[in-house]
């Protein structure tokens, strides 16, 4: 017989099921919880039944088990049908509604707020979109939406079976409808804790606090007189904000980083795209033709590779050539294009332009060089250069103009009282001025390209000469690196057709040793030099000319327009390395927001983001500023002091053990005592001078200094609103005190 293989495989099926409920005598019931559970319960009810077993007792605990499960099959069978599917919807809206009731055995509902409502009337929504073929399913379709529509024409007061009062006045009313929203809020959170038997309930997320701040808005609308009710109001906010300390929102600041960063990667690009080549600036044609008696175009700077030699090679322009400005060069020069493209320096007394001047300050005029009578004319007197004298003078030559005043009158002057009208409207040449790129860059950009889109992408050529049909352009401003060999200007020679076709690297020199540093060749690739472009015309852009005359006041404001310069520039390399950490910010955000590493490996890979970051700003401005010590040492300060803020960020607002980031509360700070150091030196104290026939000789005096420092340490307290964790973070705070003995 097979009694006892059948009761175990009857108690199998009985623990299978997951669905527990009690007997009014405190007996524990059993019935499938599941799809799965009941057909697994049919497959052990089909092994039973071909088993030999004839206790009476198991056959009637068999049958049993074996109606339930057929009626769940029926269930499940019916919950695919669409009517099952309906019916199914209507016992989750069922369980929406918080008022619940019995009446003779059977459960009623209603819901108990608006929220419920709301949500009741999307599911059945759902529902009206099924077709329904059960008389009943369709009964209990038509019960439920006759409740909800009952609940808007339900008076608020009589909700959860509430009675208005007929004397109730309508301050009392306010002050109890009030209180019961104030329930409505606290009962919406549904994050529960326990102390002992007391329940506390906070929001578990962004949007109980967003639903919550609108009830109590309306709550403050209701003008309540019941002190209580502002009490509670306070109270609830209270938790509010401890919650949203708890747990800050992270989306804001991460988005902001994100448009900041990509605000300054745009740009950069924009800037590498859309330089000047050359400034736009007017200039009066009739007054740029080359003067009576004629003038030399030279093209300085065209090397002959052969012997290594520079060569100043000229061609002479006739009077009256008509010429284009680009640029002043030095005090007497100008660079200018002729009108079959070639490109050089003439001297801008050679041009008609210079003739054409005004007195600059009150000066002396005379009827002739050496003259004894003179007259002082104001500045600003416009005047035309007939003729030039020259006087050496010992080892100095001085230079005379004779010129034609506003007034028609001839006077003689000095050449340094008068000023070219319009000279200090055209750009000057920056002479120090480079753009560093590499060999195979300047290949890929130069060879097989004609002279306007190479100097589109490298700025203007310094000098441009024609020889038989054939250009060559010198490049003065290009640094070419090539490995270990470094040359400074490039010739391009073009073809018949204007492409270029060979290009001359000219004196060449050692590289330096930064070159060899990490991603400097990948960096030099990279052509930074674009960015900064238009300085190559413009070097005073950020000097108006009325800060160069300031600075040329007298000594004193010299000093002060040098130290103004060079505090802007320290600002600046300071600026571009912090301008690195910003752009960096979302990735350091990845490591600190998420609560995955704890806070020794944050402030270690952030450091190292960091200082990537701020080793290829360096790199940057050592290419742009062609400068490394003053260079290096804003950097390394800088940089100090973002590693330095990132590692006192992570320890104050990073909580230790849950990791939370900005929820840290501060709690205060405790002194825990000074320690003092004390160091010594030395200076020299002047005691005086005395004279002999022979010499002079000062005296001083060898005396010490004492410098004692004192530090103040302090624990500063801190607390996590999160999960509590209380930790301390040292401070310190120095004083040095000095006494020279």
């Amino acid at each position: 017989m097979d009694n006892e293989k059948a009761r175990k495989l009857l108690e199998q099926i009985f623990n299978l099921w997951t669905g527990r409920f009690e007997d009014e005598n405190g007996n524990e019931l059993r019935l499938p919880a599941s799809q799965k559970e009941t057909d697994m319960s049919r497959q052990i009810l089909i092994e039973i039944s071909v088993l030999d077993f004839d206790e009476q007792e198991l056959k009637q605990r068999y049958e049993q088990l074996d109606g339930i499960v057929a009626e769940y099959e029926e269930k499940y069978a019916l919950q695919k049908t669409p009517d099952g599917q309906a019916d199914k919807l209507l016992d989750a809206v069922f369980d929406i509604w918080s008022d619940k009731w019995e009446e003779d055995g059977a459960p009623y509902g209603k819901p108990a707020n608006e929220d419920e409502v709301n949500k009741s009337w999307e599911i059945i929504r759902q529902i009206e979109k099924i077709e329904i073929t059960d008389e009943a399913v369709a009964n209990r379709l038509e019960s439920y939406i006759s409740v909800l529509k009952a609940f808007k024409d339900t008076p608020e007061e009589q909700m959860d079976g509430e009675q208005p009062d007929a004397d109730e006045s309508p301050e009392d009313k306010n002050n109890r409808l009030a209180y019961k929203k104030l329930d409505e809020v606290y009962n919406s959170w549904t994050s529960v804790s326990y102390a002992g038997d007391e329940e506390y309930r906070s929001p578990k997320n962004k949007k109980q606090v967003r639903k919550s701040r609108s009830l109590l808005k309306k709550i403050k609308s209701m003008k309540a007189t019941d002190p209580g009710v502002q009490y509670r109001i306070d109270e609830l906010k209270e938790v509010l904000k401890s919650y949203e300390e708890a747990i800050p929102g992270y989306w804001l600041r991460i988005l902001f980083s994100i448009a900041l960063s990509a605000g300054i990667l745009a740009g950069s690009y924009y800037l590498y795209n859309n330089y000047r080549v050359h400034p736009d600036f007017t200039y009066d044609a009739k007054k740029f033709v080359v003067d009576r008696k004629g003038g030399d175009l030279s093209f300085l700077g065209f090397t002959n590779p052969g012997k290594g030699k520079k060569t100043n090679k000229k061609i002479h322009l006739n009077p009256g050539t008509k010429v284009k400005p680009i640029a002043r060069y030095g005090k007497f020069f100008f660079q200018v294009e002729t009108p079959d493209g070639q490109r050089g320096l003439i001297r801008i007394t050679e041009l008609k332009m210079s003739r054409y001047v005004v007195s600059v300050k009150n000066c002396k005029v005379f009827s002739k060089v050496g003259a004894k009578d003179k007259e002082i004319i104001p500045a600003g007197i416009k005047a035309t250069i007939i003729d030039r004298y020259e006087k050496k003078v010992d080892w100095m030559t001085d230079r005379y103009i004779k010129v034609r005043l506003e007034d028609g009158r001839v006077k003689w002057a000095s050449n340094f009282s008068f000023a070219v009208i319009g000279l200090n409207d055209i750009p000057k040449i920056n002479k120090n001025y480079k753009y560093s790129t590499t060999r195979e860059m300047a290949e890929k950009y130069i060879l097989g390209k004609p002279l306007p889109e190479i100097e589109n992408h490298y700025g203007l050529a310094f000098s441009v000469a024609k020889s038989g049909g054939r250009y060559r352009a010198f490049f003065k401003h290009l640094e070419i690196v090539d490995k270990d060999k470094h040359y400074v200007g490039i010739i391009v020679k073009f073809n018949r057709k204007g492409l270029a076709q060979e290009i001359v690297y000219t004196d060449e020199g050692e590289t330096r040793w930064l070159d060899a540093f990490p991603f400097v060749e990948k960096m030099r690739a990279f052509e930074p030099g674009r960015m900064q472009n238009y300085l190559q015309y413009d070097q005073f852009r950020f000097q108006p000319e009325w800060w160069n005359n300031f600075r040329k006041y007298n000594i004193f404001t010299g000093i002060l327009v040098f130290a103004l310069d060079v505090l802007i520039w320290i600002l600046l390399v300071a600026f571009v390395i912090v301008l690195s950490r910003v752009l960096i910010n979302p990735i350091l955000q990845l490591f600190t927001f998420p609560r995955i590493l704890n806070n020794v490996i944050v402030i270690l890979l952030n450091s190292i983001v960091i200082l990537v970051a701020a080793y290829l700003a360096f790199v940057l401005l050592v290419f742009l500023e062609d400068g490394f010590f003053f260079v290096g040492i804003i950097s390394l300060l800088t940089t100090v002091g973002l590693l330095l803020r990132n590692k006192s960020n992570i320890l104050y607002n990073r909580c230790p053990s849950c990791h939370t980031m900005y929820s840290a509360l501060g709690e205060g700070s405790t002194y825990t005592g000074r320690t003092t150091s004390v160091s010594w030196g030395t200076y020299d104290k002047y005691k005086g001078t005395t004279e002999t026939d022979t010499t002079i000789t000062k005296h001083y005096e060898r005396r010490r200094t004492e410098t004692t420092e004192d530090v103040d340490h302090y624990l500063d307290h801190r607390m996590c609103a999160r999960c509590g964790y209380a930790w301390d973070v040292d401070r310190e705070e120095s004083e040095e005190h000095i006494v020279h003995l």
